[in-house]
């Protein structure tokens, strides 16, 4: 979409909010972006403003899943510490995550010490990648690592305020993407909630890396802003879980063994959108579309440059209207039911690097061109009403609520959670009855 109006516009008006693409034309001259001293999209920057900030650094291409095991209960980037022992424990630790600082994390990835005005590098600073990674650059499975961190309130107050001249005046995003009416209503424990619920996070993402495809678990919209490098995003609607094998499909490896293994996909692949955002680029989805990221080798000017870029989660009216509701007849954290046909083969699954020849399964994905959002399923799809009124693939169950018993200072932000989404829900019910 290349105006903000046309995007509020589509909010208010289209019930569906399928993806879209906010055009780099709208974040032009933003300072994140652009400012020299004042942007995010470096790593130097980046190492030297979160330096000692807890973050943690995961590896591979699809990340929390495995042959073997299958896909992860918990996404490694974001699980506790607490969650992380538990699985380790049961077993079904399907990625390691490794836990330092961002300072070290940036070192580790791509050996880069921010160095002192005396010309050394800061001590917690280290490049531990292998020999032939650190002098030849041959970096194989190693080399192609997320690193993750929260931003607290602190910082995202102040990474609002880089966007664009006048953010107080909502002039140069609209408002619909910013939710401080909620969080600020969760008072003292808003920076709790958005750690718990990595509401505000900030990836960097080397070439090689990704995520499988997967649903997030917590019932919001999201947006995500590119500030270096690019990624690339395949979107599925959420009945087709079946179909993507819950998971288990890779839509960037075409080789006739993946094409064999998983012969549902093929035939579904025109529902589904793929998104290439660069930097400037805004992207927009809800957590019910089943998504997967992959990071490629940048080519030209942009050679060399990693994938950086901030996500937000965020609600609205609709949100917390359609959280009374849980999910029906779709596959996600409610009903885990596998397709009785998704049995797996045996076989090695070759990677490979797609190219987009005329037999490259991702290139079949039809592309969500900027300006533009998702058209939805496919003909014929059954639009009739499930319970509270609403389709069933829009029915969904809250998950706010933090996953440790409900005591002590758990039992206290789950209280405030609850009596900010009733007033909320309150308020929306109002503002619907009003335009009736």
């Amino acid at each position: 979409m290349k105006s903000w109006e046309e995007v509020i516009d589509y909010f208010e008006n289209n019930g569906e909010n399928r993806p879209f693409i906010v055009d780099s034309s709208l974040t032009e001259g933003w300072p994140i972006l652009s400012d020299e001293s004042r942007a995010w999209n470096s790593l130097e920057r980046l190492s030297n403003m979160f330096g000692s900030q807890e973050a943690r650094i995961a590896r591979g291409s699809r990340i929390g899943y495995s042959d073997t095991m299958g896909q992860s209960p918990m996404n490694p980037l974001v699980a506790t510490k607490r969650e992380i022992k538990m699985l380790k424990a049961m077993k079904r630790m399907v990625t390691e995550t490794e836990f330092s600082t961002v300072r070290v994390a940036i070192g580790s990835l791509f050996g880069l010490c921010p160095r002192q005005s005396d010309g050394t590098t800061t001590e917690d600073c280290r490049d531990e990648r292998p020999l032939l990674c650190r002098l030849f650059n041959i970096c194989g499975e190693y080399g192609s690592g997320y690193i993750h961190w929260h931003l607290d309130d602190k910082k995202w107050d102040e990474m609002k305020m880089l966007f664009g001249e006048s953010y107080e005046s909502c002039s140069n995003i609209p408002p619909i993407f910013d939710d401080s009416k909620f969080l600020d209503c969760l008072g003292p424990y808003k920076d709790q909630f958005n750690r718990a619920f990595s509401w505000h996070q900030l990836l960097i993402s080397q070439p090689g890396s990704g995520m499988p495809f997967h649903i997030d678990q917590e019932y919001s919209h999201f947006w995500a802003l590119q500030l270096s490098g690019s990624k690339t995003f395949v979107f599925c609607p959420q009945d087709l879980g079946g179909d993507l094998y819950m998971g288990a499909y890779d839509p960037y490896n075409n080789t006739d063994a993946a094409r064999a293994r998983f012969p549902r996909y093929e035939a579904v692949q025109d529902q589904c959108y793929r998104a290439s955002v660069k930097a400037g680029d805004m992207l927009y989805w809800e957590s019910h579309w089943w998504h997967s990221t992959r990071v490629f080798e940048e080519r030209g000017e942009a050679v060399g440059l990693p994938s950086i870029n901030i996500m937000s989660c965020f609600l609205g009216d609709d949100i917390i209207l359609k959280s009374q509701c849980r999910r029906d007849n779709v596959y996600g954290p409610i009903n885990t039911k596998k397709p009785t046909n998704s049995k797996r083969k045996e076989g090695i699954v070759e990677e490979v690097s797609p190219s987009c020849a005329e037999d490259c399964s991702l290139c079949k994905v039809p592309e969500l061109e900027v300006g533009k959002s998702a058209k939805g399923g496919s003909e014929g799809q059954d639009d009739g009403e499930g319970e509270c009124g609403l389709s069933p693939a829009g029915c969904y169950h809250e998950n706010y609520d933090p996953v440790p018993p409900a005591k002590g200072v758990y039992k206290d932000l789950s209280d405030r959670v609850q009596t900010c989404k009733l007033q909320w829900r309150k308020d929306a019910l109002e503002r619907q009855r009003a335009k009736l």
